[in-house]
Formats: C-alpha cells, structure tokens, sequence
C-alpha cells in the first residue's frame, strides 16, 4: 500500500426530518437483484449529476419519495430538486469512478470539484421496487496535490 485516503464527515445533528448520516436500515435485501439496481443507480447517476439532466429526475423516484440522510436537508424529491439547483452553482460532477453494491444498496465515487476545488463525492443509495428510495452522501474535498505522496489522486 503507498497511500490511504480516508473519507470521513463531521457529525452533524439530524436534519429536517430527523434522519442522521448514519441512521437507516444497515442489512442489504433483496441480494439477486444487485446487477439491476447498480444499473438503475449509474443510469440515474450518470443522467442527472453527470449530464446534468435534471428533467429525468422523476424517472428515477417513486412520485416524491426520497429518504434524505445529508446535514441541513428535507426528505422528498421536490425538496432535493430545489437543493440541487443550488448545489450545481457550486460543484460540479465530471466521472465516476466505480459502483459497487449489493442488493438493495448502491455505493457511487465520483470525481469533480467544489468551488473550483478538486472533489471526490461518496453516495449511497437504497433502491426499493426499481426506484431510489434512500440516499446518504458526502463531498470530500482533496487536499492540495503538494500534499500527495504519489500521483494517484483519491479515486
């Protein structure tokens, strides 16, 4: 091993609607359906942060059902559109890295920046009857290349 990027959030009170970063179920479900649900999650990921397509956004929720567990929001896919308007004036998302996942859970790495900066963002998603049912995610701004022992980058 050369090097180890540890992404981490600081804790936070409960948001909105009172779910914490690390509340929710923690048991993946549903295990056959893995391949399908990391396709429906990249689909998703790739249309509405990468491509910026925000018109799809209800493609992928069943009507306004979203479990939100991010610091500072409200649960619901209205309330997400209108954070996300404001988000994409600070950040941007440009690749993924790698999906994983296992059942009903989906875990996207994506690079990007947030003002400007360099940025990894970490997701992960609950997909329930094909639609995305629950999200919990953080940016992890990285540090400055100076400070890198190698040229690897966090992702």
């Amino acid at each position: 091993m050369v090097e180890h990027w540890g992404f981490s959030a600081k804790g936070a009170p409960p948001n909105r609607s009172g779910h914490t970063q690390t509340d929710g179920p923690t048991k993946a479900k549903f295990l056959e359906q893995t391949g399908k649900n990391k396709s429906i999650v990249r689909d998703y990921y790739q249309t509405v942060h990468v491509s910026g397509d925000h018109s799809k956004i209800p493609n992928y929720f069943s009507g306004d059902h979203c479990i939100r567990h991010e610091p500072g929001v409200s649960d619901g896919v209205e309330a997400f559109k209108g954070d996300l308007a404001e988000l994409v004036k600070h950040r941007t998302i440009d690749e993924i890295k790698f999906v994983l996942g296992q059942g009903d859970f989906v875990f996207i790495a994506s690079k990007g920046s947030h003002e400007l900066a360099p940025c990894a963002y970490i997701d992960l998603y609950r997909v329930e009857n094909e639609k995305i049912a629950e999200r919990w995610g953080f940016p992890e701004e990285a540090p400055p290349q100076a400070e890198w022992k190698n040229n690897n980058g966090m992702l």
